[in-house]
């Protein structure tokens, strides 16, 4: 009997999550910022940060099974003297895209702006200049929406609980102290300080994978309506690259390296919505997203614009990945071509 009580109470708490999720509407300002992420079309994604200087992708840290100490020396050398985010928006601009995505902070938790929430940023490096800020003004002189993407895992931090990647990268778990409350405090000022600081039109999550969600079958609560509502109380949009069907409070749908509605690789149960805009983001380079000495296979500028005349054909966004940012910020930089998109 006590178990049957149980199992009542436990499909009236579902009924009413359920319930409560069914009944968020959008406001005036979120259903405008919507259609106006939709009218346009395409957008670059900048993969840049602290791993650009090893040249070998954006998850060397993980796949390279890099001790966090002896990654991190890399903080004491990072000076990108070629970088100018003039020039960067200038290329995008010029590519046809209407907004830019940039990684602000991506899993090895370095952050391209001077935050306060940590000291793992830029400002700890010779280069000190604030990488997000300079976007952020050369976005709004050129006419690019800047949007920001946001690790929610991070190898850096020693109160991240333990995730997927830790059966990978062992030495990451080597002095874990997992306390999700105190890690979600400092998202919740590092997500702030992007919103104020920046003003982007909207904060694009990854690697939500790491941790199976308790409303998606797993163990793990993220707090994802707290960390929603701050940023809708912001006027920005929220995108989330689970792989899954978005929440109510998600604005954006987002399919990595599949078409909408056709899953291939990461979207394979991710069914196609028509209640919100939709974003395809790809590469344009076959096999990492961040910079790589040496790589030489490239999608052709042919298929780059099939890509994006097909996303388009299904009602969506595409965004491709500029990844040619080498470590001292040029663009480019390296063998196997310019890395200049159609």
């Amino acid at each position: 009997m006590k178990s049957k009580a149980l199992i009542a109470c436990f499909v009236l708490a579902a009924g009413f999550c359920a319930a409560a999720a069914a009944e968020y509407r959008p406001e005036a300002w979120n259903l405008q910022a919507r259609e106006k992420f939709a009218e346009q079309r395409y957008g670059v994604f900048i993969v840049w940060g602290l791993y650009a200087y090893y040249a070998q992708g954006e998850c060397y840290m993980w796949h390279g099974k890099i001790d966090r100490d002896a990654y991190e020396r890399i903080v004491d050398g990072f000076y990108p003297s070629k970088f100018n985010a003039r020039e960067w928006v200038r290329i995008v601009r010029r590519s046809g895209a209407k907004y830019i995505t940039v990684t602000a902070r991506h899993c090895d938790g370095f952050a391209l702006w001077p935050s306060k929430a940590d000291g793992y940023n830029i400002a700890a490096t010779p280069f000190k200049r604030d990488v997000i800020g300079e976007l952020a003004e050369a976005c709004k002189a050129e006419g690019i929406q800047l949007n920001l993407y946001y690790s929610l895992m991070d190898w850096h931090r020693r109160d991240y609980p333990l995730g997927r990647t830790c059966k990978w990268l062992k030495a990451y778990a080597k002095g874990q102290k997992p306390d999700y409350a105190s890690y979600k405090r400092y998202m919740l000022g590092q997500i702030t300080e992007l919103l104020d600081n920046y003003h982007p039109g909207n904060i694009w999550f990854d690697c939500e994978w790491d941790q199976y969600d308790r409303d998606r079958g797993g163990t793990f609560d993220w707090g994802f309506d707290e960390i929603f509502d701050l940023i809708h109380s912001r006027q920005v949009l929220v995108a989330n690259n689970n792989h899954r069907a978005p929440r109510p409070k998600e604005d954006i749908q987002l399919f990595e390296r599949d078409l909408p509605g056709v899953g291939t690789m990461f979207s394979k149960n991710q069914p196609l919505l028509d209640d919100r805009p939709s974003e395809q983001c790809d590469v344009i380079q076959y096999d990492v997203w961040g910079y790589k000495i040496g790589q030489n296979r490239f999608r052709p500028p042919e298929e780059c614009i099939a890509l994006i005349a097909r996303a388009a054909s299904k009602g969506s966004n595409h965004a491709a990945s500029g990844s040619r940012c080498a470590g001292n910020g040029e663009w480019g930089a390296g063998n196997g071509g310019s890395g200049r998109l159609p």
